[in-house]
C-alpha cells in the first residue's frame, strides 16, 4: 500500500499555528476574569447567607407576635386603623 501525502504548504501551516497561538491565548485570558468571578461569587453567597441568617430571627418573631395579637381577644381593632 502506498499513501500518497499531500505536501504541506508552509504558508498555511503558519496560518493554522498563529490561529492556535491567539485561540490559546484568548483562552487563558478569558480565564483570569472567570477565577475572579468565583472568588466575588463566593463572596456575595457568604454575604447573603449571613443576611439571611440575620434577618430570620427578627422575622420569625415578628410573626409570631402578629400570630398572637390576630388571636389574642384582649385586643381589640382599632377602628380608625381600616379606614
Amino acid at each position: 500500500m502506498v499513501y500518497l501525502q499531500k505536501l504541506l504548504n508552509i504558508y498555511v501551516t503558519q496560518a493554522k499555528v498563529k490561529v492556535f497561538e491567539k485561540l490559546f491565548r484568548y483562552q487563558q485570558e478569558l480565564k483570569l476574569p472567570n477565577h475572579e468571578l468565583v472568588r466575588v461569587n463566593k463572596h456575595l453567597e457568604r454575604f447573603v447567607y449571613m443576611v439571611l441568617y440575620d434577618l430570620k430571627s427578627p422575622l420569625a418573631s415578628i410573626t409570631s407576635l402578629m400570630l398572637i395579637i390576630k388571636d389574642s381577644n384582649r385586643i381589640q381593632p382599632n377602628k380608625r386603623l381600616h379606614e
